[in-house]
């Protein structure tokens, strides 16, 4: 087994790469569970990789946010996780990409001083 080295500290690194990229071990386990069960919902990937987390908001906002920091990790490769409304898959090379729909625009509020009594 062929360990490559920390470029700031000279440690070996235990072999995580996925897609040719380093991945730390709790996204390495995250991307290792995605592709094998492809569709699995963000509570899946809650249970299975942080079994001592609640399934609250904020369990389901880690499992969005480690998500998000592998596919900036990804960003070079053709290689990507994809999902909408916390169903993920590995997408690859030529899979179409899923389509979000735009995000709502903000009501931007008036810029005119609040005088009481004017309309």
């Amino acid at each position: 087994m062929c360990k490559t080295m920390c470029r700031t500290c000279g440690q070996p690194l235990p072999s995580q790469r996925r897609e040719g990229v380093y991945l730390p071990a709790t996204k390495a386990q995250i991307f290792d569970f995605i592709d094998r069960h492809p569709g699995v919902a963000a509570e899946g990937v809650l249970a299975h990789c942080f079994p001592d987390r609640k399934e609250n908001s904020s369990g389901l906002r880690l499992v969005y946010t480690h998500v998000s920091q592998i596919n900036d990790m990804l960003a070079a490769t053709d290689v990507r996780i994809g999902g909408w409304r916390g169903e993920y898959r590995i997408q690859r090379g030529t899979e179409a990409p899923i389509v979000r729909p735009p995000p709502k625009r903000l009501r931007v509020r008036s810029r005119t001083a609040f005088v009481p009594g004017r309309r």
